[in-house]
């Protein structure tokens, strides 16, 4: 009984070290896969802040910057570049949603970045995500 209980601690201790290390490890693959997404894009928000700077304004800019294809190993399987200069990026291992913002304050343009897993996205919003790709 003794080696019983030995052994079904052992494998307690197994399950739960495996989840949280599994978690840690889903988290990091996330985050480097965001990372990759963002140095992808660095040209493009380069272009988008030029085009800015030159305009002196964030109007029309999806039909001024040239269109932008991301590598086939980067998991992208949606993306658009907003009229207001925003870039809207879906996809990966947990099919997540990288949006970054650009906010223009004469002479500047600063990006935000809002990310979240798509599963957490409010149902109701969810049909958005087509409408915005069709425009």
């Amino acid at each position: 009984m003794k080696c019983f209980v030995r052994g079904f601690v052992g494998v307690i201790a197994g399950v739960v070290l495996f989840a949280i290390g599994y978690s840690q490890y889903s988290d990091y693959t996330v985050e480097a896969q965001l990372h990759v997404w963002c140095i992808e894009l660095e040209e493009k928000a380069g272009e988008i802040v030029q085009l800015a700077q030159k305009e002196r304004r964030l109007v029309d800019v999806s039909r001024k910057v040239s269109p932008y294809t991301f590598s086939v190993s980067s998991g992208v399987r949606n993306h658009k570049i907003l009229d207001s200069g925003a870039i809207f990026v879906q996809g990966g291992i947990v099919d997540q949603i990288l949006l970054l913002v650009p906010v223009f304050v004469d002479p500047e343009v600063n990006w935000e970045a809002y990310v979240g897993p798509a599963k957490l996205t409010p149902s109701n919003c969810r049909n958005l995500t087509p409408r915005i790709n069709e425009k």
